[in-house]
């Protein structure tokens, strides 16, 4: 099986949109309908999450996938806007009770990037600023659960590469190595040597020494190359779950 075969069905959309990794068209739900909303910038991002949603409902018994909607900001800039267009759709506005928002913290400091998304949520559903590492839950007005989550883990600068290259079997695999040298030859020929671009030549530089060479984040993720039992991803597990649970 091809890995573009692998991919979930994904509902055709009118309009120039920007696509994903490898061409793929990034999901956004016709119509919600699944009472938590998860707004994640990008489509690696969508893909990673679909993922782990899986994972945890497969191997530690936590089925979220009939209550988390993964939604698609393609890129967290204008973010008050976008999240103001997603809260005006009418089916958002009958269904969604908690909304969480999942971008990277890139080269900010995590607190400034919570902020940022803070004051994002804020402006959009008309709530109060969001706690650190807590749940916003308002007693009146729809939807009554809010919550952000800044990539890597909630702490620290990074993005969505420098938390699936945390596990311990990962940053431990011998083809690690292989991945170094590479990048410490590639990187003095290349125009943009950017921490977050950096990053990510050496990601996909680690997924071509898997089997199935080529897998995106999110199939990767599928295939096991992320090891979601790791404890790197408690933090992101626990944030999906408590999000999920009112």
């Amino acid at each position: 099986m091809s890995p573009n075969s692998e991919q979930p069905a994904r509902p055709r959309h009118s309009g120039a949109e920007p696509r994903g990794s490898r061409g793929e068209q990034p999901r956004r739900p016709k119509v919600f309908t699944k009472p938590v909303v998860l707004a994640v910038e990008g489509a690696d991002e969508y893909y990673l999450v679909t993922a782990l949603l899986e994972w945890l409902a497969r191997h530690e018994g936590v089925d979220l996938t009939e209550r988390v909607d993964p939604y698609d900001l393609y890129g967290n800039d204008d973010l008050p806007e976008k999240l103001s267009a997603m809260a005006n759709e009418e089916s958002f506005l009958t269904v969604a009770r908690a909304v969480g928002v999942l971008v990277d913290a890139e080269d900010r400091p995590a607190a400034d990037a919570f902020a940022s998304v803070s004051g994002a949520v804020a402006a959009a559903f008309g709530c109060p600023a969001l706690p650190e590492h807590r749940l916003l839950v308002r007693r009146l007005g729809t939807p009554s659960r809010f919550g952000a989550f800044i990539l890597p883990d909630g702490r620290r600068s990074g993005s969505l590469e420098d938390l699936c290259l945390s596990a311990q079997a990962v940053a431990a695999d011998p083809a690690m190595a292989c991945v170094d040298a590479y990048l410490e030859c590639v990187l003095p020929l290349v125009s943009d040597t950017t921490r977050a671009h950096t990053m990510k030549r050496r990601l996909h530089a680690y997924l071509t020494s898997r089997p199935q060479p080529g897998l995106t984040i999110g199939l990767a993720g599928r295939a096991g190359c992320w090891h979601f039992e790791d404890p790197v991803w408690e933090p992101l597990k626990q944030f999906l779950q408590e999000l999920a649970a009112g």
